[in-house]
């Protein structure tokens, strides 16, 4: 197989696990259903690439008028080698799933033929809408690894980016739109409706939007927001009602500490901010320590700057998240910083220390 036809394939698998994370968030709709099944029949590959993450003929059948099936078990079936983006669907029961994204082994193929277009009949009756979807209250969990983005179009049609190394976790129920932030970062394009609202968590930050887009990044001790589009209500606690909120509209950043504290409202260049859908990690006036757990979620040389006057150095630029020596070389011509390189980790000290 060469190259172009390696792109195709996977982009192919990655579409197809986009869709089977789209059967697995909710009921689809009457727009999605249509798009999915003209994408389904709009070349044999497609279906191959479904069926290989689905699960294996026999089991379909059952699988289709069973609730109590577990769709991740039969994957344990179809797994087998090959090029693909989705390397994992890990059952964590009845209650919620967890979709993980990556580099890696992926389903075996299967081949084009009658077995495909009678399994094909048992999709339409199982995902067309014929039986019940899944509950509303399921919970599911997107991650990536290391290195490594991926995006998904959720249930309601919202989209979440997830940077590399990151996670979040996903509840939607008829009233509301619940999501965590557990690590890295996120970028929320919220559809619009009024009467679920879009409340996101990060540690003890929490922030409520209707239809707007959004970055969250999740630090070790802080969040930071920034908007897109739109505006956002951000709040500074355990709760979507805390007594400390702010309005946030589109262009401007807001750094949530843990602690409850708020920044003001600052202007930012929104490029920047989403400069890590291009894999650019820009900073404009931004502590060094995080700047170095962005830089960590990409490369297998770790950053390691322990002082924390060192961590809360402001600094700005703008690098390739997989050029670790150019940032590394930056550090260095910064006044009283000392770069050290071991083979597994750069450890970064102020000049003087030992």
């Amino acid at each position: 197989m060469n190259s172009t036809d390696a792109e195709i394939r996977s982009a192919i698998i990655a579409r197809a696990a986009e869709w089977l994370a789209a059967h697995r968030a909710g009921a689809l709709d009457h727009e999605q259903r249509t798009a999915f099944f003209a994408w389904l029949t709009a070349s044999p590959l497609h279906v191959e690439e479904y069926l290989a993450i689905v699960a294996l003929e026999r089991d379909l059948a059952v699988a289709a008028d069973d609730e109590s099936v577990s769709w991740e078990k039969l994957l344990e079936l179809a797994r087998g080698k090959g090029p693909g983006n989705v390397v994992a669907f890990a059952d964590t029961g009845h209650h919620g799933a967890t979709v993980i994204s990556g580099p890696g082994g992926y389903a075996a193929r299967w081949r084009w033929g009658f077995g495909a277009l009678a399994v094909l009949g048992v999709m339409a009756v199982a995902f067309l809408g014929l039986r019940p979807g899944p509950r509303l209250d399921l919970q599911r969990t997107y991650q990536t690894v290391h290195g490594v983005q991926s995006v998904w179009r959720l249930s309601d049609d919202s989209v979440l980016h997830l940077d590399a190394d990151s996670k979040v976790t996903v509840r939607y129920t008829a009233s509301e739109r619940r999501l965590e932030v557990d690590h890295g970062q996120a970028l929320f394009e919220v559809a619009h409706n009024a009467g679920r609202p879009f409340r996101v968590t990060a540690g003890a930050t929490n922030m409520v939007a209707v239809g707007t887009e959004f970055d969250v990044s999740r630090h070790e001790h802080s969040t930071l927001l920034t908007v897109i589009n739109g505006q956002v209500a951000v709040y500074a606690g355990t709760s979507f009602g805390a007594a400390h909120g702010l309005r946030v509209g589109a262009g401007l950043q807001v750094q949530a500490t843990d602690e409850g504290s708020l920044s003001p409202p600052r202007s930012v260049d929104v490029h920047h901010a989403v400069a890590w859908l291009q894999r650019r990690i820009a900073f404009d006036q931004r502590p060094l320590g995080e700047v170095a757990e962005d830089f960590n979620r990409y490369n297998s040389t770790a950053l390691v700057i322990n002082d924390p006057a060192l961590r809360a150095l402001v600094v700005s630029g703008v690098f390739n998240a997989d050029d670790l020596d150019s940032f590394t070389n930056f550090l260095a011509s910064l006044d009283g910083v000392r770069v050290q390189r071991h083979p597994t980790a750069i450890v970064v000290t102020r000049s003087g220390a030992g």
